[in-house]
């Protein structure tokens, strides 16, 4: 086996590798944002404690888009310089 046979054969696992965490990233980020949506429905039920739960989770999903955004962009030129 050549060595630009094993390096490509590398880069095809690091691209699923990253499209499986990009999937993962984009569960959590739903999860958030439903999370935020039911807060926001029941918000007069909440005690103020749960500000600091919706800081939290909007941190978190506002982290996660950024993150997904990268991610599909590293994706985008991995797979245009094939």
């Amino acid at each position: 086996m050549k060595d630009e046979d094993v390096k490509r054969m590398a880069e095809d696992v690091a691209c699923g590798a990253s499209k499986r965490v990009l999937e993962m990233l984009r569960e959590i980020l739903m999860t958030a944002r439903t999370a935020l949506l039911n807060y926001e429905t029941w918000h007069d039920d909440y005690e103020l404690s749960t500000s600091r739960q919706y800081g939290a989770l909007l941190g978190a999903s506002e982290h996660a888009a950024a993150a997904i955004k990268l991610m599909e962009e590293k994706l985008l030129i991995t797979q245009t310089t094939k």
